[in-house]
């Protein structure tokens, strides 16, 4: 199955997901699509090969940064910088390592598709895991852990669906004990 980028978007946009129109700068560097939620942003490359990523990927972190600065974007969201191939070349992955463990800006993900069909390639991607488990889709043992918690619903809603970074971030600034303060 050869990946579409337009049914790639569809699938989100059916889990409420909106398309941030791409820069000239954004097209030249290789993204072929950026969108948001309410809780995440997402920067999306079709790639060929593994040297694609290494050649690419710090220029798509800049433009991701930049994702920053759109209102619809802000700088609370988390960013996700996903690469997606067609064909995964397991020798080549391990090269890949030091790109994906650097969390600067954004998460780096490598996603192979090996056939899988768009709502299966979106499902492996972080990000709309947890979106789909808010949605109330079944198979998300997250959420009926986090109701039975005597916690604030801005704290679930950030363990279902922000990174540790940023839940950390929160508790360190006493976000979440100030609402519990407010209530």
């Amino acid at each position: 199955m050869k990946i579409e980028i337009r049914e790639i978007f569809e699938a989100l946009r059916k889990q409420g997901w909106q398309e941030v129109p791409l820069s000239e700068e954004a097209r030249r560097i290789g993204l072929t699509l950026t969108c948001v939620s309410p809780f995440a942003a997402l920067g999306l490359a079709l790639v060929n090969s593994t040297g694609e990523i290494n050649s690419r990927w710090a220029e798509c972190q800049e433009e991701m940064l930049r994702l920053r600065n759109l209102e619809a974007v802000g700088k609370t969201k988390d960013l996700y910088l996903a690469f997606v191939a067609q064909k995964g070349d397991a020798a080549a992955e391990a090269q890949l390592q030091s790109v994906l463990g650097d969390t600067h800006v954004c998460r780096k993900l490598y996603i192979v598709a090996n056939g899988q069909t768009i709502e299966e390639l979106i499902q492996s991607i972080p990000c709309f895991q947890a979106s789909t488990q808010i949605a109330g889709a079944s198979g998300g043992r997250i959420i009926p852990l986090l109701e039975s918690l005597n916690l604030s619903g801005d704290l679930k809603r950030d363990l279902a669906t922000r990174s540790p970074l940023k839940i950390l971030e929160k508790v360190l600034a006493g976000k979440y004990r100030q609402q519990e303060k407010r209530k």
